[in-house]
This record gives C-alpha cells, structure tokens and sequence, in this order.
C-alpha cells in the first residue's frame, strides 16, 4: 500500500496542483499587464526613466553644492587658528620688547654712575682750585715778608723756590684735571646722545606697543567674532549634513526606483546590462605585462641611449644623435611640455622612432591611430551608454587606468593588472587628420595642470584627474584616471592637403621636431652589420624609479647664466613680430637644457639651439619677411644660432627666410645627416 501513495499523490499534484498555479499565474500575470498597459498609456515609460534621471542629477548638484558649503565652513574654522596662532606670536614680541625696556634701565644705570663721576671730576677741581687760591695767599705773605724782613732773604728765597716747586706740581695737578674733566665731558656728551637715542627708542617701543596692544583688542574681538560665526557655521554644516543625509536617502530611493524600471526595461530588453556589466570594459587590461620580465636594474642613462642607437641601427634606421637626444629630452621634460609632435614628410621614420625607442628602453608603447570624424574627448577615452547602460571604453583609457595606482580606490577587488611601477609612451599617429584641439584639449589641459600638484595630495590630484561619466562606482569614491609622469604623449603629423594645423594653444604647449628628408636611403640590410634586433631589445621593463631618478639628476644641475640671456634675446626678438612668449615657455626651455643628457659645453649649445627649432621657428611659419621688423627679428635669431655654433640649422633659417619669392617664411625643419 505505501508503494502505491507516492504515484498517487504525483498524478495527483501534476493534474490538479500544476495546473492551477498556472491558472493563479497567468491571472496575475494578465492583471500586472494590464496595470503596465494603463501605465505606459499614462505616461510612457521612457519619458518616466528620463525625469528620474534628470532628479537624480539635480539632487547629486544640491548634494555638491552643500558639500561645498561644509568645505567653507571648515576654511572658516580654520582661518579662526590662524588668527589665535598670529595673536600668540604677537605676544612673543611683546615680550621682546619687555626685555629691550630691561636694557634700556641698564643703560639708564650706567648713564647715571657717569653722571655721578664727573661730580667726583668737578670736586677735584675745586679743591685744585682752593690750593691754588692758599699758594698764592702763601706768595703774597712771603712777599710782604721780603720787603719787611731782608735779614731773611736766604730763608725767604728757599721758601718761594719750595712755594714754585708746589705751585708747579699744582700746576700739573691742575692739567690733569683739566683733561679729566675734558674728558668726562666727551663721556657725558655720548651718555646724553645715547640716553637720547635710547629715549627715542623707548618713545618709538612705547608706540608700537600701544599698536599692538589695540591690534590685539582688536584681534580678541575679530577672535570672538570668528568664534561665533564659527559656531554658528557648525550649526548650519549640522543643519547641511542633516539634508545631505535626507537628500542621500532620496537619492538612494530613486535610484533604487531606477533600478526597479531598469529591471523592468530588462525584462523586454535583453541588451540592457546589469551595474556590475556596465563597467566590464574598463577591467580589460589593455597591457601585456608579460611583455617584459621583470625590471630592468638601475641603468646609467647615457648607456640606455647607446642602447637605442644600436637598436635603430639593426632595424635598418639611421638617426642622427643630436635627434635622439632630443627626442629623449623631450619625454624628460613632459611635465612642463605635455605632448611631443614629431612633424615632416611621409616615410621618414616618425611612427618608427617611438616604437623603437619603447622597446630598446623597456617601455610599454601604444599605438593610438587618430581618426578624422574625431570631433570630442570621448574618442580618446570613450564614453558611457545610457540606452545601454554600459560604459564603451577604449584601448588608452584602459591602458591609462593600468598605469594609475590610484584607481585602486574605485576598481573591483578582483582587478590586478595595475602597471604603475611601468612606463607607457602613446603614440597618437596622424594626430592632426582631425583638430587636436577638440579631442585631445581636455586631456592636455590636465597633463598641463601636473605640473602645479603634488601627486600624493588627493585634493590636488582631483585637479588633473579626468572625471568619467559613469555614475556611482558603489565604493563611495569618484571615478577619476590620474594621468602620472609614467605616461608620456607623442604625435605624429604629416603636413599636406588632406590635414589640419595646429591651433596655438596646441603649438604653446608642446615641443615640435620637424623630420627632413633621410641624406641616404641605407636599405634593411643595415641590419646584418649591427646584428639581429632581438639582442639589442630590453628583456626587462624601464622602472619609474629609474625615470625619475634621471629627471631628478638633472633638476640638481645648475644653469649657466647665458642661458637666460639668450632666452631674453629670443623673446625681444619675437616682440619685434607681436609674437612673444611667456612664462611657460621660458620654463619649458630651461627644464630641456637642464635634461639634456650631454653636459659638455658643445652638449648645452645643442640643446639650446634645439629649443630654437622646436619651440621658436614654429612661431615664425608664415611671417611676412619683407617687413623691416621681420628681418630684425630673424637676423636676431640667426645670430644667436651662429654663437651656438649649429651651421646646419643657420643655414636651415637662411633657406626658410629666402623661399617663397622673398615673400613668407616658410620653416620645414633641419636636415641633419645622421652618423655612420
């Protein structure tokens, strides 16, 4: 009997149980269809995701702006200690001047014991002067003795030459005192000069302490006023944080109300991806790490240069080593010049010098091929699908958040492919088929804004950080790419019809190196006489330790002081064209002369004179050479090229200033003969 109840009792639940939940669910299901149908009739259901959207954002706006507030409030307390430190040093003074009162009362002492010897001086005098008085009362006694007495001549004459004996001693003691008492009278006159001047200091002490004594009345109320607005600065961040929190909660509800229509969306939308989906992109490691094995050890940087000689040379690629150098210093130097542009004909090995440079060095080397439709900063580093809701994201970007440490604070804890300890050279080839200004404006201005931050301040690194727009990351923290020293920007730029210039913004802001034509057309076999390229390739990857450890060498440097003349020299000669430089580029060439790798004399009058060809000569393109200021500004120029001795670029000035019929200058670079 018990073997036949478990069968019944499953035919029973399969035709009686079965089908009436199927019956309970498809009413449901139909009564839940037709509420959606009223309410999609009401009001569409993408116009309702729409205004959401629009709520979220203005409440994220208020949540800013009382963030702000908060920040204010805080600046306010803040101020208040400065003042009470500013008051407590001031006392310090005050104190100060207590003790110079002390040795003022000194001085006061010592004055009064000179006054009281030139009393004692004064005294003396006297007395000298009543001896003298009774010698001559003696003289006239004995006188009169003599003519009464002349039996007492001989007696008389003994007592007048014993009377001249002590008139003379008198006499002496007299002088003595004479120049005692002159003397004491210089010593009353300085004592009277510095009881003056130190009366007039006690006058001017006495001042200034009345000064800061109303300063510090003044200060205590300004304290207490601070002190109360600070309270009630409190008080409003208290109310602040109270709506932050009931905005927070609003937030949190709609977004979870947003969640709740995107679900819905999902349910008739299979292509709409869930918030863990929407950033997959991003977590795609665009780096191989595995290219390199392990770090390269520190390395003597004149060293790492031959090593990229050699490795162009197997390649069949011949570079002058004036180019290398230059090329080198440039990435030293992006801090103050964000993007290197390396200009000239097609074929002369612009894109390949990158390349093999990042692969002799160690570095990691991306190729970024510009696009003429780019039109905006979401080319370069993508941008987020709202229809889809997930961020499309490109090869830099993540290849950018690689290099990033900081981007640990938004990133899965599964995500491991951080590269910062690596060097990253992107190469933005035929950067100029669409304007560089519209698409790479945005990241220029943060790689420019480096500069003034330090990396470790988070306040300061949000400054130059690029802010992408993918909503709430779930960890609290904003999603922001800092763009470090350890990425470096080149272009390339072919210049023909089918381009665009660059605007000056772009040109004041970066180094241009102008590729002639090759002296030889030294084919690939080149390559058997400096042996296979794989032995000249870096194994190892260059660490950012090492880079900066070069760049920190050469800031220790000093500058010698003609480098700031010719500098002057330069800038007064483009004033004469209304095309003068500012401080920028003044900072940009002193940091390149202070990176050049060679430090000889020969060696800081080629990086000088490089700074002329990429930074000068490019204002010069198109300037109308048959006016006299013109001429001025180019002969000044050219004279300065001729002390640094570069015949090869002063004749390149003479050839750019004497094409076109006389007319423009026309400046297409310098054409340097490259070693054997």
């Amino acid at each position: 009997m018990p073997n036949l109840l478990y069968p019944y009792l499953v035919g029973l639940i399969t035709t009686v149980i079965v089908p009436l939940v199927a019956i309970i669910m498809y009413v449901l299901s139909y009564r839940r269809f037709l509420e959606l149908d009223r309410q999609q009739k009401r009001l569409p259901l993408a116009t309702r995701y729409e205004d959401l959207e629009l709520r979220v954002q203005d409440l994220e706006v208020q949540r800013d702006e009382l963030e702000a507030k908060v920040y204010e409030a805080r600046e306010l307390m803040k101020e208040a200690e400065r003042e009470r430190a500013w008051m407590e040093q001031h006392r310090a003074e005050i104190l100060q001047m207590r003790e110079e009162q002390k040795q003022l009362n000194a001085h006061r002492t010592e004055y009064e014991a000179v006054v009281t010897k030139l009393a004692d001086a004064r005294e003396k005098l006297d007395q000298a002067l009543k001896e003298r008085s009774q010698a001559d009362f003696e003289c006239s006694i004995l006188r009169q003795t003599l003519v009464a007495e002349k039996g007492k001549f001989e007696e008389l004459k003994e007592r007048v030459a014993n009377a001249s004996e002590q008139l003379k001693k008198l006499t002496a003691d007299l002088d003595t005192t004479r120049k005692e008492l002159d003397e004491a009278r210089r010593k009353l006159e300085k004592s009277e000069e510095a009881a003056a001047v130190a009366e007039r200091a006690a006058t001017l002490m006495r001042m200034e302490l009345a000064t800061l004594t109303r300063e510090r009345n003044e200060l205590e109320e300004h304290v207490k006023q601070l002190r109360e607005q600070v309270k009630t600065s409190e008080a409003k961040a208290s109310q602040l944080q109270a709506t932050c929190s009931g905005l927070g909660a609003e937030i949190e509800s709609n977004q979870g109300f947003l969640e709740k229509l995107r679900a819905e969306q999902r349910s008739r939308d299979k292509t709409l991806f869930t918030a863990e989906e929407s950033l997959v992109e991003l977590w795609q490691p665009a780096i191989a790490l595995g290219e390199y094995k392990g770090v390269l050890k520190s390395q003597d940087e004149r060293k790492a240069l031959d090593g990229v000689r050699n490795y162009l040379k197997s390649h069949g690629l011949r570079f002058p080593k004036r180019v290398i150098d230059a090329f080198h210093t440039s990435l030293k130097v992006a801090n103050e010049t964000p993007l290197l542009v390396l200009a000239g004909i097609s074929g002369t090995g612009k894109s390949l010098l990158p390349r093999r440079y990042a692969e002799a060095m160690g570095m990691h080397f991306m190729n970024v091929p510009v696009q003429p439709r780019w039109d905006g900063p979401q080319d370069l580093v993508g941008f987020f699908n709202y229809l889809e809701n997930r961020y499309k994201s490109t090869e830099l970007l993540r290849a950018l958040i690689q290099m990033d440490e900081h981007c640990v604070d938004w990133a899965p804890d599964s995500y491991d492919a951080f590269a910062d300890d690596r060097l990253l050279l992107v190469l933005l080839d035929e950067m100029n088929l669409a304007r560089v200004e519209y698409y790479f404006s945005e990241l220029l201005s943060r790689l420019e804004t480096r500069r003034d931050i330090d990396p470790a301040r988070e306040e300061d690194r949000v400054k130059a950080s690029l802010r992408l727009d993918i909503g709430d990351t779930g960890t609290g923290k904003p999603p922001l790419v800092f763009v470090n020293r350890n990425v470096m920007f080149v272009g390339t730029m072919n210049e023909d019809e089918s381009t665009m210039t660059l605007s000056d913004k772009v040109i004041d802001r970066s180094g241009i190196m102008r590729f002639g034509r090759p002296h030889n057309l030294t084919g690939n076999d080149a390559a058997s006489t400096n042996g296979s390229p794989e032995t000249h390739r870096a194994k190892s990857y260059l660490s950012m330790a090492t880079w900066t450890k070069w760049i920190e060498e050469g800031q220790r440097r000093s500058l010698p002081e003609e480098i700031d003349q010719q500098i002057s020299l330069l800038n007064e000669a483009l004033t004469l064209i209304g095309r003068p430089f500012g401080y920028r580029t003044r900072d940009a060439i002193r940091a390149y002369v202070l990176q050049y790798p060679d430090r000889s004399e020969p060696g800081l009058r080629n990086a000088m004179a490089d700074q002329i060809e990429q930074r000068i000569l490019p204002k010069l393109r198109g300037l109308d050479v048959t006016e006299d200021n013109s001429q001025r500004a180019i002969q000044g120029i050219l004279d300065l090229v001729r002390t640094l001795e570069d015949k090869q670029l002063g004749d390149a000035i003479e050839r750019a200033n004497a094409e076109m019929g006389g007319h423009l200058f026309v400046w297409t670079g310098v054409e340097r003969k490259a070693e054997e």
